[in-house]
């Protein structure tokens, strides 16, 4: 039986004044706030040297772009507590930082920040808060391969409790993404056909009308396979491909979804990269001129069970590219060309000639 938890009684995110937490952060307790579900003090940290006003004004801007009107009056009963923290370059952060918690005893930490501070990070934070911090990692990169990632996870654990940590890619909390496990185990029709006697192939992409947008030096250390690939879309073909779980409680998901992980395999004659797009790094900060880093990337991938034996996964990401869109394509095979050869034959030859 699942063990409830007492709630958090304080927010701190890490990276402030970052990308993230422009585009999602913000907006999502923004969202919090007029549903009346943000009842805790939130405490935003960054080593940008902004003070609070530039801090208030980017969250306002934030809001305003990607949340809706900031005129909207929250629905809550209840006051809600932001503090604007510790973003000036102090030489004692975690110090300033155990001063804006205050009595808080249980604080969620949500971590917004480039893969290579997140071996620093549990130091820091583990002096300054209380014992019963809980860890939320997010947009983690989780190492740069097998090793990296055991050795990210010592830290992790010399520092904080495995039932401390919360491991979540935050593209799971998109609605559509979500979605799929409905769209798949609460249809009987679907439920019957997802496997490999009904379904051609599974094609997944993300593309972005864009460039790298001054992320340059974050992606320039990361590359379109570990930026959204190995986490988004793996977590999006781990979804479809996964077996029933058990139930919905976390664990019961996530144990389906590394099994597929565990028997999923690249192929190598199908996997391609490009190099970064000159207009992408030309006048983006921190890029190497002689960077490698791919921002398009195309995989054939194999999942190697009874269900989807023998059917392809292919999945693309990359920017700069005619149009920013993400979506699930699942081709089913095609019957027997008995009844309608003529009538196909007769169309496609219109097709051709037309």
């Amino acid at each position: 039986m699942h063990e409830s938890k007492p709630p958090s009684d304080a927010l701190v995110f890490f990276g402030a004044t970052g990308d993230l937490a422009y585009k999602k952060i913000f907006p999502a307790l923004q969202s919090l706030t007029r549903r009346g579900r943000l009842n805790v003090p939130v405490i935003g940290v960054a080593f940008s040297g902004w003070n609070r006003d530039q801090l208030i004004a980017r969250a306002k801007a934030s809001c305003t772009e990607y949340g809706g009107s900031t005129r909207r009056r929250s629905r809550s009963s209840r006051p809600t507590s932001a503090t604007s923290t510790a973003t000036t370059k102090t030489r004692r952060p975690s110090k300033r930082l155990k001063s804006e918690l205050g009595k808080a005893k249980r604080p969620t930490q949500y971590l917004a920040i480039p893969p290579s501070m997140f071996t620093t990070w549990p130091r820091g934070s583990r002096r300054q808060a209380p014992p019963k911090t809980r860890g939320w990692s997010s947009r983690s990169r989780s190492g740069r391969d097998l090793a990296s990632a055991r050795e990210l996870n010592q830290v992790l654990h010399r520092f904080f409790p495995e039932e401390s940590v919360f491991r979540i890619d935050h593209y799971l909390g998109k609605e559509a993404v979500q979605n799929i496990l409905y769209f798949r185990f609460a249809n009987a029709f679907l439920s019957r056909s997802s496997n490999r006697h009904y379904v051609e192939n599974v094609q997944i992409t993300l593309t972005e009308s864009f460039g790298v947008k001054g992320r340059g030096k974050f992606y320039d250390e990361t590359g379109v396979i570990r930026d959204v690939i190995q986490n988004h879309l793996l977590q999006v073909v781990s979804y479809l491909a996964m077996e029933p779980p058990s139930s919905t409680y976390p664990e019961a998901i996530r144990d389906e979804q590394a099994k597929v992980l565990r028997t999923g395999a690249a192929d190598e004659h199908r996997a391609h990269g490009a190099r970064p797009v000159q207009r992408d790094t030309a006048t983006s900060p921190g890029v190497a001129k002689d960077s490698y880093m791919a921002t398009y990337a195309a995989l054939q991938l194999w999942i190697d069970s009874w269900r989807w034996a023998g059917v392809p996964f292919f999945v693309r990401a990359g920017k700069s590219l005619k149009q920013t869109m993400t979506e699930v394509v699942i081709e089913l095979n095609n019957p027997p060309q008995v009844v309608f050869k003529e009538a196909l034959r007769t169309w496609a030859t219109t097709c051709a000639s037309g």
